[in-house]
């Protein structure tokens, strides 16, 4: 299956100098917020295919409906075509503007939802806005990262994870702890998220966590998930 994933700005490739032989067979389109409306309904339009979005810390212009062909899937587990997709909206509480939550509302949230992914079976693909947190010494042993995917200065310890920092130097663009426990807990195949722009000097498209490929989704992302053999319409 051939996944189109979105975030933060609009892509001009996707609109007007769209190419239909670059983009053709796109299954399913991820959106991973700060994008408006009507753009995520022309990809559902344009594309012909399921638009599952969550909203970012800017999206305050939605209204209770969800743009045409478009499903808000935050807090919620869905599948398409026997994939499991679980969206989580929103960055980590920075000024209190927009769609933000502190770090202890979303591991109430993730542990409210545990016995729903229980009984799934677990997660496949997690859609969310922010990332997670990537070094799990953050906060810890450095007190803030230094970001700008500079050398991380605790590169020489032994058991050192990273050789540049993977987190960003700013508040409002650092990852979630918790959205880190879910990866260890659920080994989701691929989290997908917005909110870092590519980098923000993080430099990285995708960066692996133990069995998880994370993808930063700003403008275009496209990737491949093998859909079950028993999946179904």
């Amino acid at each position: 299956m051939k996944i189109l994933a979105v975030a933060d700005q609009e892509c001009r490739a996707l609109g007007e100098h769209f190419d239909a032989d670059r983009w053709r067979d796109i299954d399913l389109v991820l959106a991973c917020g700060d994008l408006k409306p009507d753009y995520l309904g022309y990809l559902a339009d344009r594309f012909n295919t399921r638009v599952l979005y969550v909203r970012g810390n800017h999206d305050r212009n939605f209204g209770a409906e969800s743009p045409g062909g478009c499903e808000d899937i935050h807090g919620r587990l869905v599948h398409h075509r026997g994939i499991r997709i679980l969206g989580i909206e929103g960055s980590i509480w920075y000024n209190g503007a927009g769609i933000q939550y502190r770090e202890y509302q979303v591991a109430l949230s993730a542990l409210s939802r545990r016995f729903k992914l229980w009984r799934s079976g677990g997660i496949d693909i997690v859609v969310s806005h922010s990332p997670p947190r990537f070094c799990a010494e953050a906060f810890q042993l450095c007190e803030t990262p230094v970001g700008d995917h500079a050398l991380c200065p605790f590169r020489d310890r032994p058991g050192a994870e990273w050789q540049n920092c993977p987190e960003a130097s700013d508040r409002a663009h650092w990852g979630y702890k918790t959205f880190q426990q879910m990866i260890d807990r659920y080994q989701p195949a691929y989290w997908i998220h917005g909110h870092t722009h590519a980098g923000y000097g993080m430099a990285d498209r995708w960066k692996q966590v133990g069995n998880t490929a994370i993808g930063d989704a700003y403008e275009q992302l496209v990737f491949e998930y093998p859909a079950p053999a028993s999946a179904t319409e």
